[in-house]
């Protein structure tokens, strides 16, 4: 019979069991999400980051911001996850910056500890170095040590991260369409019939609306988290 994992009762507490043997069979995996659409941008909170995951051993608290499935532990570790949110995709805008004033702004402020933890911590691996796919996309390497202590995926390229960059292009689109109804055909064409209204005027602002809210709609389902398989294997 395969091996399982038992939830616990609900108080927020860990419960381990262990899976399998084999090399992954003492290891245990954390992550726990901290997102700005959480805890909201540009404001600051007292409540520490909760762990969310553990693999094998599993934190079934109903506030987990993340669960965790489809456990398999043989000659690789893998997992299927599911996140409550998203994170900044700060590594994807320096990538794409033409200068290096995000990376600096970056480097000297705390907006990364602040609101972009996204880390994902194995404890009991062999020394060795250890490689991270995400979707079957490699996503880096690390020691076995950087594990112990945990990697930081919100500084990094991930399908996450990819995708957060697609709600950024509409939102700066939304925000676009939102400024030019304002302020090129709303305000500026207000009276340039004098007191009577321009019905050319009032169909761009009914389309520019349409547009907007358009572009609203397909930025919250873009932002909506999928499952990722979550796979680490040895390298050397």
């Amino acid at each position: 019979m395969p091996p399982t994992v038992t939830p616990p009762e609900k108080t927020g507490n860990i419960a381990c069991k262990t899976l399998a043997e084999g090399r992954f069979s003492s290891t245990m995996v954390s992550a726990y999400r901290v997102s700005p659409w959480k805890t909201g941008l540009g404001k600051t909170t007292s409540e520490k980051p909760r762990l969310a995951t553990m693999v094998p051993c599993v934190n079934w608290a109903t506030d987990s911001p993340t669960s965790v499935d489809n456990v398999k532990i043989g000659p690789t570790l893998s997992w299927t996850e599911l996140d409550a949110a998203l994170p900044l995709p700060l590594g994807p805008m320096v990538a794409a910056a033409h200068d290096g004033d995000l990376a600096a702004a970056i480097k000297y402020s705390d907006v990364m500890d602040a609101l972009n933890q996204e880390p994902l911590r194995i404890t009991g691996l062999e020394s060795g170095s250890y490689a991270l796919t995400i979707d079957g996309e490699r996503v880096g390497a690390w020691s076995s040590e950087d594990w112990e202590k945990g990697v930081n995926l919100g500084s990094l390229t991930t399908p996450m991260s990819v995708q957060a960059m697609a709600v950024q292009f509409l939102t700066n689109r939304h925000a676009e369409v939102h400024w030019s109804r304002w302020r090129i055909v709303d305000v500026p064409l207000k009276n340039i019939d004098g007191a009577a209204e321009s019905s050319e005027r009032k169909a761009a602002i009914n389309a520019l609306d349409a547009l907007d809210s358009a572009l609203i709609a397909k930025q919250r389902a873009r932002a909506q988290p999928v499952p990722h398989v979550f796979e680490i294997a040895r390298v050397n």
